[in-house]
């Protein structure tokens, strides 16, 4: 079994690599938009400062594969903190990838 914190590192690195394609191959206003988003969506929304908290809302996470992903990212997150045993988090993990 692959413990929590492993598997979120997975998924940042993931989401790291999804913010570098979308860079590299979208349009100048993509690549404005995720221009120094690479340490903020590595960071937990807790950890950011407020100056930090109004540069991540500039990404629209929405509609870029970037946002998507950190989206993923806190959501897989939030399914180890709430489950207290690992067979909770493994029963929260399939529903949420059903």
């Amino acid at each position: 079994m692959i413990d929590p914190f492993h598997v979120c590192a997975l998924v940042s690195t993931a989401v790291d690599e999804v913010r570098r394609l979308e860079a590299r191959e979208g349009t100048e206003a993509v690549r404005l938009s995720l221009k120094g988003s690479r340490y903020l969506s590595g960071k937990n929304p807790e950890n950011l400062t407020p100056n930090q908290t109004d540069e991540l809302s500039g990404v629209d996470l929405k509609h870029l594969a970037t946002g998507v992903a950190y989206l993923v990212r806190l959501e897989l997150r939030a399914i180890y903190q709430s489950a207290r045993t690992p067979e909770r988090a493994r029963y929260r993990m399939e529903n949420w990838l059903n």
